[in-house]
């Protein structure tokens, strides 16, 4: 019931489902999307050509089967990127087709070290320039520069020259 479920909910998404994006380290197969007898598998601008065959050493990481499978012992970042699989479709008649591969690599082991640390600092200093801006701020408003008043009193001034009038220095109302 579940899986008719999750089955139904793909197919009114428009059939969109996600494809399987390996992580570093792990096994995975692939298929080349075409019959017929897989000549040989080419990752492109990684070196040569892996030539299909049924049987395999131990150590061999990239294994070609004639079936058009394709398995990789343990995948690795490099691996990424559009491969090409060449396929003999008999009577001389050969194809190639594009199989894309993407790889999710394997988290930092030190995560704070290389990747939050350096956010952290960054933070830091993004705060302290804001600080410093404020303060900076605060600094010159309190310094601005007022007439000298006459008779050694402190000027009342207003930043808005609407709201002085002559009260204002006797009664310290605005009148508003």
């Amino acid at each position: 019931m579940k899986a008719a479920v999750i089955l139904l909910f793909g197919i009114c998404l428009g059939g969109v489902m996600a494809t399987y994006i390996p992580l570093e380290g792990t096994w995975h197969m692939m298929d080349c999307p075409e019959e017929g007898n897989l000549q040989y598998f080419l990752l492109l601008g990684k070196g040569d050509a892996i030539f299909a065959r049924e049987s395999w050493q131990e150590e061999d990481e990239i294994k070609v089967y004639g079936n058009g499978s394709v398995i990789f012992e343990s995948v690795k970042v490099e691996y990424e990127g559009t491969h090409l699989c060449v396929m003999d479709k008999g009577q001389g008649f050969i194809t190639a087709q594009q199989l894309p591969m993407r790889v999710r690599s394997l988290p930092p082991s030190d995560l704070w070290g290389e990747v939050y640390e350096s956010m952290f600092v960054t933070g830091l200093i993004a705060a302290l320039v804001i600080a410093t801006i404020f303060a900076l701020g605060c600094f010159v408003y309190k310094k601005r520069w007022t007439p000298p008043s006459e008779d050694g009193k402190p000027v009342l001034s207003y930043e808005n020259p609407a709201m002085a009038s002559d009260d204002d220095a006797e009664s310290g109302s605005t009148h508003m």
